[in-house]
């Protein structure tokens, strides 16, 4: 390796001795770098954007997020689901039961129109009874 880098060397030195002119060269080089160095620059401006931006998001992240737990906020939402669930049991059994109440009621009201009715029979012969004792009944009797 050493013998290479001599060689470059040697060959660098002859091209020098012969007096050419590197000065176009190294001013593209230079214009290069400055060409580069702007556009590291830019990119150093954007990255220090883009990070106060990931601040601020995530300072408003925190504020979303600082008054709410969502594992109780879970918790919370399981339970009421368990109490809506044990309530539609609740409701279906109580459906359940007006039905055989309602039910139960038109069938006393059966019963309770049958009862009228025999009521209303009996009071009818009952009535038809006492006429035929005041038309029919003695009403004086002349005992000499």
């Amino acid at each position: 390796m050493n013998g290479l880098s001599l060689l470059t060397f040697g060959l660098l030195a002859c091209q020098l001795s012969e007096g050419e002119d590197y000065s176009d060269d190294i001013d593209d080089i230079r214009a290069q770098l400055f060409q580069q160095q702007a556009i590291i620059e830019e990119l150093q401006r954007q990255n220090d954007e883009l990070y106060t931006n990931n601040a601020e998001l995530q300072s408003q992240l925190d504020n979303m997020t600082s008054g709410v737990d969502l594992v109780d906020l879970y918790a919370t939402v399981n339970q009421n689901v368990q109490k809506i669930s044990a309530n539609s049991s609740s409701l279906n059994t109580q459906s359940s039961s007006i039905a055989n109440n309602t039910n139960q009621i038109n069938a006393n009201s059966l019963d309770i129109d049958t009862n009228s009715s025999t009521i209303q029979n009996n009071y009818n012969s009952l009535d038809s009874r006492i006429q035929d004792l005041e038309l029919y009944a003695l009403t004086s009797t002349d005992l000499v």
